[in-house]
């Protein structure tokens, strides 16, 4: 029923000479009316402009009489005009509030992630540098172990020497207490050896003669 009635009012208002556009638009907000007395916009500024006409004409009409026109729909149609170029404004800074909104949520968005990976990054790095302490750690560590360890051979063998020299300090020492070194000792040895060899000797002859 409601396109019916929309074809019938479009038909009306192009057979009454509207454009096309205009008559469309207004049978489409006529089809859009509700029984609580809401009138759509685009109808109402549509009747608007034709109710600005029809003054138009009523007044041309009866101003050609008198030759001039009615002041008061002059100021009328003055009136509508700054009207609609209001609500145009109005429409155009709501499309680019909502157009800057979407830009500032999309900058958001992309500066955020960019915080994200700074810090994951920053991140990364902390432990690399943790890392590489511990791993310098480790390396003193073993340089100190190595270190010590050298350091004891170094000891023991000090320790080592020392004890050889004082047994031969010891030794020397007990060889002077007696009056006579092991050399000497050898030698008087090797005397008495061969005396006793040469007395033998003798005796084993004479008791031959």
């Amino acid at each position: 029923m409601a396109k019916k009635s929309d074809t019938n009012l479009y038909d009306t208002l192009r057979a009454s000479g509207l454009r096309k556009q205009v008559a469309r638009s207004a049978s489409r907000a006529a089809a859009k009316v509700d029984g609580k007395g809401r009138v759509p916009k685009p109808l109402r500024s549509a009747i608007d402009d034709l109710r600005g006409a029809l003054e138009a004409l009523e007044s041309r009409a009866a101003g050609s009489d008198r030759g001039g026109s009615d002041p008061a729909a002059a100021a009328r149609k003055a009136a509508r005009t700054r009207k609609a170029s209001a609500q145009q404004r109005s429409a155009s800074a709501r499309k680019a509030a909502r157009t800057r909104a979407q830009s500032t949520a999309g900058t958001g968005n992309t500066s955020a992630s960019r915080s994200g990976s700074k810090a994951s990054t920053a991140k990364r790095s902390t432990a690399k540098a943790s890392t590489a302490k511990r791993s310098t750690a480790k390396a003193s560590t073993a340089k100190r172990s190595t270190a010590k360890a050298s350091t004891a051979k170094r000891s023991t063998a000090k320790r080592s020497t020392a004890k050889a020299s004082t047994a031969k300090r010891s030794t020397a020492s007990k060889s002077s207490a007696t009056g006579t070194s092991p050399a000497a000792r050898r030698a008087s040895t090797g005397r008495s050896s061969g005396a006793g060899r040469r007395t033998g000797g003798r005796s084993s002859s004479r008791s031959a003669a």
